[in-house]
């Protein structure tokens, strides 16, 4: 299993979390657009930490997958 470090190295830009959700990944924060749990659209203005507005979840980047280009 790879360290948070080498996944963080390895994810950066835009991310989805297995498929759901979206979020922006720049070192080792992440910031959540739309939750893959609730659906809810989040405000990175409104909330620092990157846990979800509405439903407190907290994204982190085993779950994460880089988005693909269609």
């Amino acid at each position: 299993m790879r360290s948070v470090a080498e996944r963080s190295a390895e994810i950066e830009g835009r991310v989805t979390f297995r498929g759901r959700g979206l979020a922006v990944v720049s070192g080792r924060r992440i910031s959540l657009m739309v939750c893959p749990v609730c659906s809810q659209r989040n405000t990175c203005s409104a909330n620092p930490s990157s846990r979800c507005n509405w439903c407190a979840y907290e994204p982190h980047l085993s779950d994460a997958e880089p988005v693909r280009q269609a």
